[in-house]
């Protein structure tokens, strides 16, 4: 879906270049594919996108938005919010705006306009983009329960790309992980390692629940496309663990060995992934 979305946008900038809605639109198809692969390289191409719109029309909300959208995942979060603001002058009614300034706001550790921002998007746009915000705000500043309420709503609501929602699912199974809810987490999870078997959010997940059932095959397994894979977590996770060296650990030692070695092997691959 992301591929052909992104064809489908390629396409159109090169039929109509001096559009700026088909480059904020190619932009918008390569933030998704970053999404989708994890690969940090998609930030720059996206910010080109959008940058070209913005030459071509420097009124565009949809590429303010979008480079918003970069800059904050590069955690440069006063010019998201700027740029987020720069939208919102000429668009009040601008809810990706206001999901942008509510995600700075809480990487930033101001929950209180997180919050506010959050309850804004939700009240321009009910979905599963604002939905999942709220969510995991909610989770993340202890209500679980209302959290996985508004999580599964999301769910419910579902989105054009199906990254969105295996998202919210990794989020989800995140919930009921943290909970202890082993069993409710791997049924939430089961339908996003199905449809999506390499994303790094769903593995990280799976391989969790795996080394906590102490269930070291699958969780070998479900890890090993993340570390081999493409994107952030493959030098990093290699470069802070290196080869896992069994010759070197007693028979009986080794199950012990492993859930410590996956432990900090999530630490570092949390480090990595984008949030």
């Amino acid at each position: 879906m992301t591929d052909k979305a992104l064809t489908q946008a390629l396409a159109k900038a090169r039929e109509k270049p001096r559009r700026a809605m088909a480059w904020a639109n190619l932009g918008d198809a390569l933030a998704q594919k970053l999404r989708d692969s994890a690969n940090l390289k998609y930030y720059d191409y996206a910010e080109m996108a959008y940058r070209h719109a913005l030459q071509l029309d420097p009124k565009s909300v949809d590429a303010m938005n979008g480079v918003a959208w970069v800059v904050g995942g590069r955690h440069v979060f006063d010019q998201s919010i700027e740029w987020a603001n720069r939208a919102l002058k000429i668009d009040p009614r601008n809810a990706p705006a206001r999901g942008i300034i509510g995600d700075a706001a809480l990487e930033l550790g101001d929950y209180d306009q997180a919050f506010d921002e959050y309850q804004k998007m939700m009240d321009l746009r009910p979905d599963l983009s604002s939905w999942s915000r709220g969510a995991w705000l909610l989770w993340l500043t202890g209500n679980p329960s209302k959290a996985q309420w508004l999580m599964q709503k999301a769910i419910k609501a579902g989105a054009p790309y199906a990254e969105n929602t295996i998202w919210c699912r990794a989020r989800l199974a995140t919930m009921l992980f943290q909970e202890g809810a082993l069993l409710p987490a791997e049924q939430v999870l089961a339908p996003a390692l199905a449809a999506a078997p390499r994303n790094t959010q769903v593995l990280l997940v799976a391989g969790r629940i795996a080394v906590a059932r102490h269930d070291f095959g699958p969780s070998r397994t479900r890890h090993g496309p993340v570390v081999d894979g493409p994107g952030p977590a493959r030098p990093v996770s290699r470069a802070g663990l290196g080869p896992l060296p069994w010759h070197a650990v007693p028979a009986r030692a080794r199950p012990g060995f492993f859930i410590l070695f996956f432990r900090a092997f999530i630490c570092i691959l949390e480090a990595t992934l984008i949030v």
